[in-house]
């Protein structure tokens, strides 16, 4: 897969990253650090443990990353959570947490298949 098709299949905006980062070999490094990270998975156990403002932080610090990566529709879903417990305000709503889930899920998934064809 390539990058512009990555982009385009995770609602991502390509034309925005590439004028912020030049190239795709700086994009992909980024990428690298993205996949490296470990928020996501510290927003998974701060919502199991039902610590509000771990989540909050965890997903505010996912949404920053989404949106300098321009990958969009995480970053929609990520924004989407962090106001909804900004404050330390309880999830009420699963499905804003799981909509999270699936976009981060997907933007892995398919990331991982370009850096196997970039090697």
């Amino acid at each position: 897969m390539t990058l512009v098709e990555f982009y385009d299949k995770v609602n991502g905006d390509y034309e925005d990253v590439i004028f912020r980062f030049q190239d795709e070999k700086r994009i992909m490094r980024f990428a690298g650090i993205f996949l490296r990270d470990r928020n996501f998975n510290q927003l998974q156990k701060a919502i199991e443990e039902r610590d509000w403002s771990a989540a909050f932080r965890a997903a505010h610090t996912i949404k920053g990353m989404a949106l300098n990566m321009s990958f969009t529709r995480l970053f929609e879903s990520t924004a989407a959570l962090t106001e909804h417990l900004r404050g330390g305000a309880e999830l009420m709503n699963r499905e804003i947490y799981e909509k999270v889930c699936s976009d981060y899920n997907e933007v892995v998934s398919n990331l991982e298949k370009v850096e196997q064809t970039e090697d």
